[in-house]
């Protein structure tokens, strides 16, 4: 059965300001690095309206140890966020998905951009994990629900850190 993953992240800027950061290609790459990944392979384009943001990363592979004889001891992981056009608020939603190589594993879901309070913003994240593997299938979402939430949440953590260090928030 399917696993939810369901986080907010939030930030002391604007929509405007959280956006350019999640569509800068040095912030896209910290990111990566800093929620474990390695050899990063990011490309930011515009298609009509749209940003999209595809980024590549090779993760260790912490699965269960017979799922790692498919995978080996590392995933290439392929993340591709589909940007819409802000609304008057700045508010806009990321369509995204998560293709993990060697693997029958994906995560599709939405990134909703939207003001809160005055001057802050927040990032819903909102996705769905599916491994359709017989016998292991659950204990594969169960790994990858878990560290794709522990890697939301360090991403949070570096884009405060990332908002502070380019002067547009405090620390």
């Amino acid at each position: 059965m399917p696993r939810k993953l369901e986080y907010t992240m939030t930030y002391s800027a604007t929509c405007a300001e959280v956006f350019a950061m999640m569509s800068n290609e040095e912030y896209v790459g910290l990111k990566i690095t800093g929620t474990g990944g390695s050899d990063p392979d990011i490309e930011i384009s515009h298609v009509g309206s749209d940003v999209i943001v595809v980024a590549g990363r090779t993760l260790p592979a912490e699965v269960p140890t017979i799922a790692k004889r498919i995978t080996g001891d590392s995933i290439r992981v392929h993340e591709t966020a589909r940007w819409s056009p802000a609304d008057e608020f700045g508010a806009r939603t990321a369509a995204v998905e998560l293709i993990f190589e060697k693997t029958p594993g994906k995560a599709i879901g939405t990134l909703n951009l939207h003001p809160v309070g005055d001057e802050g913003c927040a990032v819903d994240v909102d996705f769905t994990v599916r491994a359709p593997v017989p016998l292991i299938g659950g204990k594969l979402e169960d790994v990858i629900t878990h560290q794709m939430t522990r890697a939301v949440r360090q991403e949070n953590k570096i884009g405060v850190q990332w908002l502070a260090d380019h002067g547009i928030t405090e620390a």
